[in-house]
């Protein structure tokens, strides 16, 4: 015997916990101490930049059983460029192209996830590449879609979503320094 066992019922486990009273017991059902038998991770962009790579390398280095990268089309002219870029920068992931009429992202995006998760055994990740602005005012331009998916994948069961920062502050150093050290 290995001195483990594995129970065929949910483990219970209680908390107490000070006032108020609706706290002072509270019971937590562990379903499966394991995690999940199945992970997708999606990374929802916005066009081929180093922000989006980088979310995309991220992902690839969960493991799971499949990563796509997601591009909302809402104006088709864009569509070649990207799928262009996408091959230009050899990134090994599918990308999936998904109508977004009016500019709306939420009924695409949860769409997408709940393909995935119509299977119990799936918890999906939502990769999302956020640019971090060099000075905070610039904060008011940049991010505003992933505060957007934040809030709507808050309570979305099987879904969890992670930020991967891309500083912009970084960027424009390692362009210069670069630049200028090719000048000299």
């Amino acid at each position: 015997m290995s001195g483990v066992e594995k129970a065929d019922r949910p483990s219970t486990v209680q908390l107490k916990v000070g006032e108020p009273r609706q706290y002072r017991t509270a019971r937590l059902v562990i379903r499966s101490p394991n995690g999940p038998e199945r992970s997708v991770v999606l990374v929802p962009v916005s066009g081929v930049h180093d922000a989006a790579v980088r979310a995309i390398v991220y992902a690839k280095s969960l493991h799971p059983a499949e990563v796509e990268g997601i591009y909302f089309v809402t104006d088709q002219e864009e569509v070649p460029d990207v799928v262009e870029g996408w091959h230009d920068r050899r990134i090994d992931v599918p990308l999936i192209l998904v109508e977004a009429a009016f500019r709306d992202l939420g009924e695409p995006l949860l769409t997408e996830i709940r393909r995935h998760t119509a299977r119990p055994d799936t918890v999906v990740t939502v990769v999302l590449p956020e640019l971090i602005p060099a000075h905070w005012w610039e904060n008011i331009l940049h991010n505003q879609t992933a505060f957007y998916i934040k809030r709507l994948l808050l309570f979305e069961p099987q879904v969890v979503v992670t930020s991967v920062p891309f500083h912009l502050r970084d960027a424009a150093a390692t362009t210069t320094a670069s630049s200028s050290s090719g000048t000299a």
